[in-house]
């Protein structure tokens, strides 16, 4: 396989762990275990193939989903809606090896401000 066909592989598998996140923007105490396991996967492909926008946005995603589930929404959710909306659109447009699209410096820099999860 080619770098191209890891990157093809990457969108079309990177859908379904998108749908996962956009689930926990509706569902966020029930879909909150998925919705890690959707951001980790989805930071570590980004990561292996140099996605750079993808991973920093997922990789927030992750930490912020590393602890427990809320008793109720987290305060951070309009965040994650937007940061659904941005790997959306980063994953109408993989290139490898570019920076992080404006966006993606964007809806990253909010979700840093929140307090991450407490998984180890």
């Amino acid at each position: 396989m080619t770098a191209a066909d890891f990157t093809d592989l990457f969108g079309t598998e990177a859908a379904g762990h998108l749908a996962q996140l956009r689930r926990l923007c509706h569902e966020p105490v029930t879909g909150w275990h998925a919705a890690f396991v959707a951001a980790h996967t989805l930071k570590g492909s980004a990561a292996m193939l140099d996605l750079r926008g993808i991973r920093d946005v997922a990789a927030h995603l992750e930490r912020l989903l590393s602890g427990d589930a809320p008793a109720g929404p987290p305060a951070w959710l309009a965040d994650a809606r937007d940061a659904c909306a941005c790997l959306e659109a980063e994953l109408l447009d993989l290139r490898p090896g570019a920076a992080p699209s404006a966006p993606a410096e964007q809806v990253t820099a909010r979700l840093a401000r929140h307090p991450g999860g407490t998984r180890a």
